[in-house]
């Protein structure tokens, strides 16, 4: 008998012990559920076995110089955050904020794509998100200095219904960049940068989606605050403009060394539109704008008036005249006759030839508009495309 109730014992508490695991592994499964799966490698495209694996309550990570986690090298570092979200139906907002680059899944579907050396720069994408659990993956890359990997969403429009999304939002500088010097055409990247103080060196602001050489940006931004007398410094290597509600206030649009110029703005208060455009010819690129507040609710200096707009940056096949006068030979070489000489921001179109004689020096022919061709230094015009797009003319 008491061997019997012995075992009723037992059996009545199977059960329970079970009930128990369950509640043990679910509150555990919701902990794991409400956090990042987090894994770093030492290598920038995930290659290998993680060499740190962890839970996050949040991917928002400013390393500075530094490493994310011990046996994380400084630079030249990958993770991955992994997470599944219950979410409510409607539009969310999502944000990524990177220092190099970051991509994100909303269920395996690519909804940000910002993978490239960078700056600091934030991207958004609005999109409509149907009710339930939900797949969220963020992808990143660190290649050197600098280290940040921000990620979050925000409720923008609930609904309770199909709905639609997209577009994007613009925290700081919405920047375009296009592959021509002109600002033409659909930008082949709009982001949100950060900072306008951006040295590029010889190298692209996006590698592999914008050109090294021969690429235009634009940067627009509201801003708004209280009245003041303020200091505007732009420079850029090469050409650049600021306008402010569409007035040019700094016209420093040249073929150029980094080159500074500056205005003084007295800002009445309010809402204001600020556009900096920039392009860049060849060599280093650069840009940086700068603003100094000089005080005062009245103008003391009423804004600067900006020189005309001088050149026009070419496109295509096309050329201007970068210095005061330049001569157009009949031949590819000083020995030839003058057949004309134009005066500086002349433009020309480009027969898409030019003379290998003297690599340093190099000589291209053109069309004049009386349609006689003509030969001039290369040194001397800002042209729409790079001399690795001409033909070699031979005699």
């Amino acid at each position: 008998m008491q061997g019997l109730l012995t075992r009723i014992r037992f059996l009545l508490l199977i059960p329970a012990m079970v009930i128990l695991l369950l509640v043990l592994a679910g509150g555990s499964a919701a902990a794991e559920d409400s956090q990042w799966r987090t894994r770093f490698w030492n290598n920038t495209h995930f290659g290998g076995d993680p060499v740190v694996e962890r839970h996050d309550s949040a991917v928002d990570f400013d390393w500075g110089q530094g490493s994310p986690a011990s046996h994380v090298d400084d630079d030249n570092f990958s993770a991955k955050f992994n997470r599944r979200v219950n979410f409510a139906p409607g539009t969310y907002r999502f944000t990524a904020t990177m220092d190099d680059g970051m991509r994100v899944y909303l269920d395996d579907n690519v909804i940000i794509d910002s993978w490239t050396d960078s700056q600091e720069h934030t991207m958004t994408r609005d999109l409509y998100v149907s009710g339930g659990e939900h797949d969220l993956k963020v992808e990143y890359f660190e290649a050197g200095g600098a280290a940040v990997a921000k990620f979050h969403w925000d409720l923008i429009h609930a609904e309770n219904g199909t709905g639609t999304g997209g577009g994007q939002f613009f925290p700081n500088w919405k920047a375009e960049y296009f592959n021509n010097t002109s600002l033409s055409g659909t930008p082949v990247l709009v982001r949100d940068d950060r900072y306008l103080n951006n040295n590029w060196g010889a190298g692209s602001p996006a590698p592999g989606v914008v050109n090294n050489d021969y690429f235009s940006a634009r940067w627009t931004k509201t801003l708004s605050g209280q009245p003041a007398n303020y200091q505007i410094t732009l420079t850029s290597d090469d050409g650049s403009r600021l306008y402010v509600n569409n007035q040019l206030l700094i016209d420093n649009w040249a073929v150029q060394a980094p080159t500074t110029r500056t205005a003084n703005y007295y800002y009445p208060g309010g809402a204001i539109q600020v556009r900096v455009e920039y392009f860049e010819n060849t060599e280093n690129a650069s840009i940086d704008v700068h603003l100094l507040e000089l005080g005062g609710t009245a103008p003391v200096v009423p804004p600067t008036t900006p020189a005309p707009v001088s050149c026009l940056a070419p496109t295509g096949f096309n050329a201007y005249v970068n210095t005061n006068s330049l001569n157009f030979r009949e031949g590819p070489a000083v020995q030839f006759p003058i057949i004309t000489t134009l005066p500086e921001c002349s433009t020309v179109q480009l027969t898409g030839y030019r003379n290998p004689v003297d690599a340093s020096s190099p000589w291209v022919q053109v069309s004049l508009s009386d349609g006689q061709k003509a030969w001039a230094s290369a040194n001397y015009l800002v042209m729409g495309v790079p001399l690795s797009q001409f033909s070699i003319l031979s005699d």
